[in-house]
């Protein structure tokens, strides 16, 4: 997109918004001000796509977005289909964000436009994804997930890349610049409202 329209976007003041990934950061606690080293190829990329936009568009505002999930897209979904194994690894927290969530705090930052903005877009919550799983598993009276350990876990490279760094992500700006109140700040609770949607379809 930016090598095809690159000199329109940079002829124009209106606000251009691109959702990146965590993946742009290391390991450990990371705020917006956080140096980027990324350890995965496409945290690599990502960071690359990055300063393209940075370089091109005068009015940028950059999402760096956890793992989103929404109604079709949460662990639940494969779970209710039989597959009980949580590939984990300890110490490891992914970073999430709902699909609501996200929508709405891009709408906020645009309100409160700022010149290339960067913003960190996760729940500010730590929970394993099994830990998640098990609360909802529990709640339900359904098959307790078993943990399978990720070097052992029968996953893609893709997936296995997603263990390499263990980050929490942190958002100044949506604490302190927005005081932003979450649609779905507890993401145990928001999966297991999600599998309940699920059961009922």
């Amino acid at each position: 997109m930016l090598s095809e329209y690159g000199d329109i976007l940079k002829s124009h003041k209106n606000i251009c918004c691109y959702i990146s990934s965590t993946s742009v950061y290391g390991s450990g606690l990371v705020f917006e001000d956080t140096l980027c080293k990324p350890v995965s190829k496409r945290g690599k990329v990502r960071l690359e796509i990055e300063k393209h936009w940075l370089k091109t568009c005068e009015n940028i505002q950059i999402f760096r977005s956890g793992g989103i999930y929404g109604l079709d897209r949460h662990p639940m979904i494969k779970f209710l289909k039989g597959n009980y194994e949580v590939t984990t690894k300890k110490n490891h927290y992914p970073n999430r964000i709902s699909v609501e969530d996200l929508a709405n705090i891009i709408l906020v930052s645009i309100q409160n436009h700022a010149p290339k903005r960067i913003i960190n877009v996760t729940d500010q919550n730590n929970v394993t994804t099994i830990e998640a799983i098990g609360y909802v598993a529990k709640e339900l009276g359904l098959t307790k997930p078993i943990p399978i350990d990720y070097e052992e876990a029968d996953i893609s490279d893709m997936a296995r890349e997603f263990f390499l760094s263990s980050k929490t992500v942190r958002s100044k700006i949506l604490t302190e610049d927005f005081d932003y109140n979450y649609i779905y700040p507890d993401f145990k609770k928001a999966l297991l409202y999600l599998t309940k949607l699920s059961l009922e379809v």
